[in-house]
């Protein structure tokens, strides 16, 4: 079934009618009997509402694991010409470059998950399962095909296909898209209004930077901020260099206002403006189950994979807390790198260090972004540890330079 679908808004299964893959291909196998299948009319208001959307300026695409259609010979070449030629005779006016050619549904859902749209518009089950354990919406036309699918915060299903009802399933399901974005605008004002304290706070610390070409962060997509962490004051540190509003993940006790940023201090005024603060630059609330046996993140991992998905900056210490051992590192918990592979985002590893023994001299070590799109989350942790620790010993290394001479 062809199957449009839209970077901002999707429509697909057009058809007015289930055709089979058996059926298919034996429009392929005999001799122009595929001129019947390209002259098939797609469902009533089909072409009037992809126009719609054109119009409004989304991108519309196309999207089909059709039978014989991602071969490289002349039948696959046949069937792709009198696919785009079924899509002119219903009226749908999209560039060749717009669709997309698989061999089997499920190289059709990797497709569809790699690029990751806002809206999709199927029919068929296992694809839409797929596609919303992924976090991706998705609108469908009941049949008797799919009659065990149940509406949820990211399928809607509609009983008839119309103008109307798909309008008003699209402004359900992207409500929280819009919520979200508004969130995050009310949270760059926010910063943008305090964003003068940056210097201050560069001039009572002045952090040694090294790697100072990696602080300029390319933000086409969404980035993972991953620091080692020393002390409660590093996210006020590396937000302060890199200028930008990074929504850090926090203990929850923050939120509460029963700790403060400020070293830990626990004055109450301190306390209530630290809540407000991070509450206001939409940071994310994490619970520990030392903490809370019963701990639950899952809203808040929720929210760090949304706020990727519109291409923000969010910050996570791997260690979860503070580490102020003798040791060079905490462990690590891989939890940033599931959020990153969500939505194929960079990892920046930064390495902190904080030397009393030289006049409480503070490094920030920027290392090169970790492309995730290629590496298995192991090898995207080898990696990680592995910058961690060059970068550590740099950090070390130019300190005894610079203050033991």
């Amino acid at each position: 079934m062809p199957q449009f679908f839209s970077k901002k808004y999707g429509c697909g299964a057009l058809e007015a009618n289930d055709i089979t893959k058996a059926a298919v291909n034996k429009y392929w196998h005999n001799t122009f009997r595929f001129l019947r299948f390209t002259f098939l009319p797609f469902r009533k208001n089909a072409a009037s509402f992809i126009r719609d959307l054109k119009k409004q300026g989304f991108s519309v695409e196309f999207h089909t694991s059709r039978a014989f259609s991602s071969q490289n010979g002349c039948k696959g070449k046949i069937v792709r010409i009198f696919t785009y030629l079924q899509l002119l005779f219903n009226g749908i006016l999209v560039p060749y470059s717009k669709l997309n050619f698989y061999d089997t549904d499920q190289s059709k859902i990797e497709g569809i998950i790699k690029i990751h749209p806002e809206i999709v518009f199927d029919d068929k089950c296992e694809i839409i399962y797929q596609l919303t354990k992924e976090s991706i919406r998705t609108v469908c036309v009941r049949g008797a095909h799919n009659a065990s699918l149940i509406k949820n915060n990211y399928t809607s299903v509609l009983d008839a296909f119309s103008k109307e009802e798909i309008n008003s399933a699209l402004s359900n399901l992207m409500d929280k898209k819009i919520e979200l974005r508004n969130r995050i605008k009310k949270s760059d004002k926010f910063y943008n209004s305090i964003h003068i304290l940056r210097f201050v706070i560069l001039k009572i610390f002045k952090p040694i930077i090294l790697h100072e070409e990696n602080v300029n962060i390319d933000t086409s997509r969404g980035v993972v901020v991953a620091p080692n962490h020393q002390s409660t004051l590093d996210p006020l540190i590396i937000t302060s260099i890199l200028d930008r509003n990074i929504h850090w993940a926090a203990l929850k006790r923050f939120f509460d206002a029963e700790d403060s940023i400020f070293n830990n201090n626990k004055n109450a005024i301190l306390c209530k403006i630290t809540a407000a603060v991070f509450k206001k630059l939409e940071y994310f609330p994490i619970e520990r189950t030392c903490d809370n046996p019963n701990a639950n993140n899952m809203r808040s991992i929720r929210n760090m994979v949304a706020f990727l998905k519109e291409a923000q900056i969010i910050g996570i210490f791997p260690e979860g807390t503070t580490n102020k051992t003798a040791k060079d590192f905490g462990d690590f918990h891989p939890g940033f790198i599931y959020c990153a592979k969500k939505n194929n985002s960079k990892i920046v590893p930064i390495t902190v260090l904080w030397c009393k023994q030289y006049k409480n001299k503070l490094i920030v070590n920027f290392g090169k972004e970790i492309l995730t799109n290629n590496l298995t989350k192991t090898e995207l942790y080898d990696q990680y540890l592995s910058i961690q620790k060059i970068q550590l010993e740099e950090n070390k290394t130019f300190l005894r330079e610079k203050f033991e001479r």
